[in-house]
C-alpha cells in the first residue's frame, strides 16, 4: 500500500521548526503488529525507512505516531512523502483511518487513493486533509514567545468570515491533539481550529536535562525527558494558570489578525486540564467566545487536590500554585487554587452557553466537578442552562489504568452544540467576578492591592440613561463603563451600551460627583470596600414657573423653580453651579442671567415682567452640559363685540333682529363668554336680557348670536360682553345700536277767506299742512281736485317738496273766482324715512249766489252847481 501526500514548502520563515508527520490509527481485532514505514526525505526523494510500531520507536505507546522531519531536507515545491504499509497479507489485524497531518510552515495538497474506502489494504490511500501549520505568539501576561498549531479547512476563502474552534489540551498532551480530536470535524464543518501549546509558571529544573533521573516524574514530562524521542509538554503545570489562559487569548488574537475570523462564531473546547482551562478562560473572557464546552474538566482545584490522595498529583497541583519556586497547599497559597476554579466564575456565564460530557466512572476526575458547575452557574438563570452529559457506557469499559478518565464525545456533535450560538457581545445585564484587571463586554475593571477577589454586576437601561452596578471588593476599586456608542477596541471590538454623551450623575456611597461624559469609558475610583451599590444615571434638570401665565397689560411676577436631579431622582451635589437666562423681563438680580447654586438639588429665583407687547418670556436653566427649560406666557386678552340691527328705522309695533358678533381679538383663549344686552334700559338691569353664553373662543376665533324685538319707541341698545382669560380674570367690550321707531302721520286743513259769495266773485283758499307724526316727512306735496274729484286731470298742485320736521307746520295759499257753489278737496302727501307716503285730506265748500231778474238797480245822481 502506497500513499502520497504532496506538500509545498511555502513558509519556510523560521528554519528551527520541524515539520512532523502523524498517523493517527483506528484498530480493529487484535493488534499484532504494525509496520508501517516512513521515509525520510531528502530533496523530494525518499531516504531511511522509518518503521512505526505501537510500543516502539519513534512512537509513543499511544496510538498516535510522530515522525520530526528536519526543514533542511524538504525543498521548494514538491515534496513527495510516501507511506507503505509492510504488514504480511497474512497478519490478523485493521487499520483504519490513517491520516497524515504536516505541522509546520508547509502548505499541503492531499492526493486520493483509488478506493478510499478507510480501510488500510494493499494500494490503499487515505482521504484529503486540510492545510495545517504552526505559528508563534507572543503571550501578554507574561511576554514569552508561545507555540499553537492551526488548521486552515478545504477550500477556505479570505474573503468569507470563518467560525473559530480553539481547543485546550490536557496535562499529559500537546497542542497537536486538538487537530487529532477535531481537525477532521472543523474540516468537515468549514472552520478554522487553532491549538495552543499550553504552559504554566512552573521553571523547568535544568537537572532533568542533566540527570533525568534525580527528576520528579512530573517534572520530567515538563522537560521531554520521560522516555527517549519524547518533548517537552510545558502543558504539564497549566491547570488554568494565568499564562495558560492567556495562551488560549493570545491564539484567538493571532487567528482573528491573520484569518477571516466571524467574531461572533469564536468556540472553546478543552479536555480533562483543557476542561479547566476552557471553562475558567471563557468565564474571564465571556465577551470573546460564543459557546464553550468541557470534556472531563476539573472545575474546582482545591476540592481537587483534596480528591486525588496521590503524592504526585498533589506535588503537581503545589508547583503551579507555587511562590518564588516553593510549592504550596491550598491552605498556603489558597487564592491561587481558587482563581484556577471555574466555579468561582459561575456568575460570568449567564451569556455564555456551555455543555459538558462526564464519565460516570471517571476517578480521575469524579463528575461531582462537572456537577457542580452547572448547578453553579443555573443558580444565576442563563440565558442558556449548562448541561452535563453522562456517560455510562466507555468510561466504565475502558482500560486506562484505572482512573477511567477516557471518555471523549463525538467530534461532530460537539460541534454541532457549538454551532447552535452567536456571540452576545452586549448584555444589558453582566454579573462578573474577576481574579484580575480586565475588561468584560462594556465593563472595565482595576484592582487595587494585592491579588484577590472582586464582584461587580452591572446592567444599562437605554430608555432612563441609567447603569445601575452592585460591587463587591476587599480592596479600592476602579471601574470604568462604556456608556457611548463608541466601541472600545480589541481582539474583538467592544460595543458600548449606547447611552449618550451628556452629564451623569455618579452616585454610590462616597461617590457624588457630576461627569461630563463624551466617550470611552466612564471611569471612577470606589474608595469604599464591601458591598455597595454604584448609580451612573444621565441628570435633568427640570425648570418651572409660577404662575406660568401673566398679563402682558401691567407688571407681574413669576417664581421660577429649577430642580437638577438624576434619573433615579438623586439630586446633584450641593454647591452645583446653576445658571439662569430669560428672553423677557429680570431676575432677582436684575439682569436676564442669573448664577447660584443649588442646595438638595433645587433653587428657586424671581422672574419680574412688566408690561410689554411680547407674549412669552423663555426661561432656561443650564447645569453643567444639561439644560432645562420654562416659559411664562405673556398674555393680553381682548374681547371685541359689534351689535347691529337689520334695519336702523323701523314703525312703532314693528320687530327688529340685532345680531351680535364677537370676537376674541387677544392671543389666548376666553372661556365662559356671556354676551347680555340692557334692553335699552341703561340705568334698570332688571330687564337685561342674555343672549348667549358658556362661549369658549380660541385667539382670533369669531362667533355671533341674534335676537329680535318689537319696539314701540326708538331704543339705543347696549350689548356688553364679558369672558375669563386663563388668569381667571374678566374681559369685558360693549357695543350699541340705536333703532329709531317712528309713528309717521300728517295734517292739513283748507280754509277760504269766504264761505259764500256772488258768482263770479274771488275766494282765496289756505292750506295748513302739520307734521303730527314723530318723524321727519319730505317731499310733501298739495294737492287741490279743483272741486272736480272724479277728474284728476285739472287737479291742482298748491305746494310741493316741502319738508317738515316733526310737529312742524307749513301754509299755502291760492286764489280762485267761482261762478258756483264749489266743494274742493285737499290732499297732502309726504314720504316718511322708510320711504312710504303719509296722506291726509281736508275739503271746503264756498257757497256762490247768482242775482234774479226784478232787482232793481238804483243809480245815484249826482248833481252839480252850474258855475256861472
Amino acid at each position: 500500500m502506497s500513499l502520497e501526500t504532496r506538500g509545498r514548502n511555502s513558509k519556510m520563515k523560521n528554519t528551527h521548526q520541524i515539520a512532523a508527520l502523524c498517523i493517527s490509527l483506528l484498530l480493529g481485532l487484535s493488534l499484532l503488529l504494525l509496520n508501517l514505514s516512513l521515509p525520510r526525505i531528502v530533496r523530494g526523494s525518499g531516504a531511511a525507512p522509518a518503521p512505526i510500531r505501537p510500543g516502539g520507536q519513534p512512537c509513543s505507546d499511544e496510538e498516535y505516531f510522530y515522525l520530526d522531519i528536519s526543514p533542511n531536507v524538504l525543498v521548494q515545491g514538491d515534496n513527495l512523502i510516501g507511506i507503505t504499509n509492510d504488514a504480511l497479507a497474512g497478519d490478523n489485524w485493521t487499520a483504519a483511518n490513517v491520516r497524515p497531518q504536516v505541522f509546520g510552515d508547509v502548505a499541503v495538497v492531499q492526493s486520493h487513493g483509488p478506493d478510499n474506502t478507510g480501510q488500510i489494504g494493499a494500494a490503499d490511500v487515505t482521504a484529503a486533509v486540510p492545510t495545517t501549520l504552526t505559528f508563534t505568539f507572543t503571550n501578554s501576561y507574561d511576554g514569552s514567545s508561545q507555540e499553537a498549531i492551526a488548521q486552515i479547512p478545504d477550500g477556505y476563502d479570505d474573503n468569507i468570515p470563518t467560525p473559530l474552534l480553539i481547543f485546550a489540551h490536557g496535562r499529559t498532551s500537546i497542542m497537536e491533539w486538538g487537530i487529532t480530536y477535531f481537525g477532521d470535524a472543523a474540516n468537515d464543518k468549514g472552520w478554522l481550529l487553532a491549538s495552543p501549546e499550553m504552559h504554566g509558571s512552573w521553571p523547568i529544573p535544568q537537572e532533568c536535562f542533566e540527570f533525568p533521573n534525580d527528576c520528579d516524574y512530573d517534572d520530567k514530562v515538563l522537560a521531554g525527558t520521560t522516555g527517549p524521542g519524547d518533548r517537552p509538554r510545558p502543558g504539564a503545570y497549566a491547570h488554568a494558570s494565568l499564562e495558560s489562559q492567556y495562551d488560549v487569548i493570545g491564539t484567538v488574537n493571532y487567528m482573528v489578525n491573520e484569518y477571516n475570523v466571524k467574531p461572533d462564531q469564536i468556540y472553546l473546547v478543552g479536555y480533562s486540564m483543557g476542561g479547566q482551562i476552557a471553562t475558567v478562560v471563557a468565564a474571564k473572557f465571556p465577551h470573546l467566545f460564543a459557546a464553550v464546552f468541557d470534556n472531563k474538566g476539573i472545575t474546582d482545584m482545591e476540592q481537587w487536590y483534596w480528591e486525588r490522595v496521590s503524592s504526585y498529583t498533589r506535588r503537581t497541583l503545589e508547583k503551579e500554585c507555587h511562590i518564588d519556586g516553593v510549592r504550596k497547599t491550598p491552605s498556603e497559597n489558597p487564592f491561587c487554587y481558587e482563581r484556577r476554579t471555574s466555579v468561582n466564575f459561575a456568575s460570568n456565564y449567564i451569556h455564555v452557553p456551555i455543555s459538558m460530557t462526564h464519565s460516570v466512572s471517571d476517578t480521575l476526575v469524579p463528575i461531582t466537578h462537572s456537577f457542580n458547575l452547572r448547578d453553579a452557574i443555573n443558580i444565576y438563570g442563563p440565558d442558556q442552562p449548562a448541561s452535563v452529559f453522562e456517560d455510562t457506557v466507555v468510561g466504565p469499559t475502558c482500560n486506562d489504568g484505572g482512573d477511567y478518565h477516557c471518555y471523549e464525545p463525538d467530534p461532530m456533535a460537539v460541534l454541532n452544540f457549538l454551532e447552535r450560538f452567536t456571540l452576545n457581545n452586549n448584555p444589558t445585564h453582566i454579573n462578573i467576578t474577576t481574579d484580575e484587571s480586565k475588561s468584560y463586554h462594556w465593563l472595565n475593571i482595576a484592582q487595587a492591592g494585592s491579588e484577590h477577589w472582586s464582584q461587580v454586576e452591572a446592567a444599562y437601561y437605554p430608555f432612563s440613561t441609567t447603569v445601575t452596578a452592585t460591587i463587591s471588593d476587599t480592596e479600592p476599586l476602579t471601574v470604568g463603563f462604556n456608556l457611548g456608542s463608541m466601541p472600545i477596541m480589541g481582539i474583538i471590538e467592544q460595543p458600548g451600551m449606547g447611552l449618550p454623551a451628556t452629564t451623569y450623575l455618579v452616585k454610590g456611597d462616597s461617590n457624588n460627583y457630576l461627569h461630563n461624559y463624551m466617550s470611552g469609558y466612564l471611569t471612577t475610583t470606589l474608595l469604599t470596600t464591601g458591598q455597595f451599590t454604584l448609580t451612573i444615571s444621565a441628570i435633568e434638570a427640570e425648570v418651572s414657573a409660577s404662575p406660568e401665565m401673566v398679563s402682558g397689560w401691567q407688571t407681574a411676577t413669576s417664581t421660577i423653580t429649577a430642580v437638577a436631579q438624576d434619573h433615579l431622582s438623586n439630586p446633584v451635589p450641593n454647591g452645583t453651579i446653576i445658571q439662569f437666562s430669560t428672553t423677557e423681563g429680570t431676575f432677582a438680580n436684575e439682569s436676564s442671567t442669573y448664577t447660584t447654586t443649588v442646595t438638595g438639588g433645587q433653587v428657586t429665583t424671581t422672574l419680574t415682567l412688566a408690561a410689554a407687547a411680547a407674549d412669552l418670556a423663555e426661561i432656561t436653566a443650564m447645569v453643567e452640559s444639561i439644560t432645562g427649560s420654562t416659559s411664562v406666557n405673556i398674555i393680553h386678552p381682548v374681547l371685541d363685540v359689534a351689535v347691529t340691527a337689520n334695519q336702523t328705522t323701523v314703525y312703532s309695533g314693528q320687530a327688529v333682529t340685532y345680531t351680535y358678533q364677537i370676537t376674541n381679538t387677544g392671543d389666548v383663549t376666553l372661556t365662559s363668554v356671556i354676551l347680555t344686552d340692557d334692553n335699552g334700559t341703561p340705568v334698570d338691569s332688571g330687564d337685561d336680557i342674555t343672549v348667549c353664553e358658556n362661549i369658549t373662543l380660541t385667539a382670533g376665533a369669531t362667533t355671533s348670536c341674534s335676537r329680535s324685538a318689537t319696539l314701540t319707541q326708538t331704543a339705543t341698545n347696549t350689548a356688553t360682553i364679558t369672558g375669563q382669560d386663563p388668569l381667571g380674570h374678566d374681559v369685558t367690550r360693549s357695543d350699541a345700536a340705536t333703532v329709531n321707531a317712528i309713528s309717521p302721520a300728517i295734517g292739513v286743513t283748507v280754509t277760504p277767506d269766504q264761505a259764500t259769495i256772488r258768482s263770479g266773485q274771488a275766494v282765496t283758499y289756505a292750506y295748513q299742512i302739520t307734521n303730527t307724526g314723530d318723524t321727519t316727512l319730505t317731499g310733501i306735496i298739495l294737492v287741490d281736485d279743483n272741486s272736480t274729484p272724479v277728474d284728476s286731470s285739472d287737479d291742482i298742485i298748491v305746494c310741493e317738496s316741502i319738508t317738515l320736521a316733526a310737529g312742524a307746520t307749513a301754509s299755502c295759499i291760492r286764489s280762485i273766482t267761482l261762478t258756483q257753489t264749489t266743494t274742493n278737496t285737499v290732499t297732502v302727501t309726504g314720504l316718511d324715512p322708510l320711504g312710504n307716503d303719509v296722506s291726509r285730506s281736508d275739503s271746503a265748500t264756498v257757497s256762490v249766489i247768482s242775482p234774479t231778474l226784478d232787482v232793481k238797480i238804483y243809480v245815484p245822481i249826482v248833481t252839480r252847481n252850474k258855475i256861472p
